[in-house]
């Protein structure tokens, strides 16, 4: 499944101009989700926002011992065809349902994976129909080929 844009929660954007977040040395992680209050998380503990009832995928042999979070590998921050766009991007990821379908998914988030201290960086829609993963089959989440999100609008 390829993802439109992601949209970067405006706290998080602040994160990353000051130095909060280094994302190619942290653990960056992604999550499958259900609820429209992704679009509401705070940047506070974001992995705890996403176990809660009504936002989290539950199934497929998923739980909170082994949740539907998955860590991205293969990070690069890099510069675009020109100076002006640095693009965040990471290996595509793959959810499989194994034993039970995974159910209702409809969006995906992402945020830096710090215990206590992690922080949400942004989500994608990826349906308007939320949809359950057959048991036995995968999912593949296909970044865009210009990664998962980019800065732009710099001078040189």
């Amino acid at each position: 499944m390829a993802t439109s844009a992601f949209r970067l929660y405006n706290r998080a954007k602040k994160y990353l101009l000051v130095g909060g977040l280094d994302l190619d040395a942290a653990t960056v992680r992604v999550g499958l989700c259900r609820g429209a209050s992704v679009s509401n998380f705070a940047l506070t503990n974001w992995a705890a926002s996403v176990y809660k009832a009504g936002v989290r995928v539950s199934g497929g042999g998923y739980s909170a011992a082994r949740p539907v979070l998955k860590t991205l590998t293969s990070v690069t921050v890099s510069y675009g065809a020109s100076n002006k766009v640095i693009r965040f991007d990471a290996a595509d990821k793959v959810w499989t349902a194994s034993g039970t379908a995974l159910k209702s998914i409809k969006y995906l988030v992402i945020g830096v994976s710090n215990g206590a201290s992690g922080k949400a960086l942004g989500w994608v829609h990826l349906t308007d129909t939320a949809f359950d993963l057959s048991t036995s089959n995968t999912l593949t989440i296909q970044w865009s080929a210009n990664g998962i999100f980019e800065l732009t609008g710099g001078v040189t």
